[in-house]
């Protein structure tokens, strides 16, 4: 199930998320709006799936949710779409930093994210509030060495 910023916070929900800035928030809504429009496209086209699979959906939105819960600023993404095997990507950019969420259409694969800047890249399965945070501040520059 996708909720909004708004009606988090109506339901208490996210009580304890401390959200320095309506850019956050839109960032946050702007994800799950691109992500909930994924689950309405055609099942499939000429390159394979298109349309992702419920559990991707859901696990997209709650590593939303975790990575907003984080308060290291969350930007619109650069893009939301799903691949040939309808696994969500949801990219978000800064410079050369680039942060991609992969959700799997399969239940049995996990999610990662892939991030990367001129010199480096890594992938990331500890998707954790923590983490998140930490990505998302070296995403945003805060934190300037790759991180680890």
């Amino acid at each position: 199930m996708i909720i909004t910023y708004q009606e988090a916070l109506q339901t208490g929900r996210i009580a304890d998320v401390s959200v320095s800035s309506r850019f956050a928030s839109f960032g946050y809504s702007e994800t799950l709006r691109q992500i909930s429009r994924l689950g309405k496209t055609r099942e499939a086209d000429e390159f394979g799936r298109v349309r992702p699979s419920e559990r991707a959906i859901v696990v997209a939105s709650e590593v939303a949710f975790r990575m907003l819960r984080s308060a290291a600023g969350m930007q619109p993404p650069s893009d939301v779409s799903t691949d040939r095997d309808g696994d969500i990507r949801v990219v978000w950019e800064s410079g050369d930093r680039t942060l991609e969420l992969v959700c799997p259409y399969e239940p049995s694969q996990r999610p990662y994210i892939f991030y990367s800047d001129s010199n480096e890249y890594a992938i990331a399965y500890d998707l954790s509030v923590y983490r998140l945070g930490r990505l998302l501040a070296w995403l945003n520059g805060a934190i300037h060495a790759f991180p680890r």
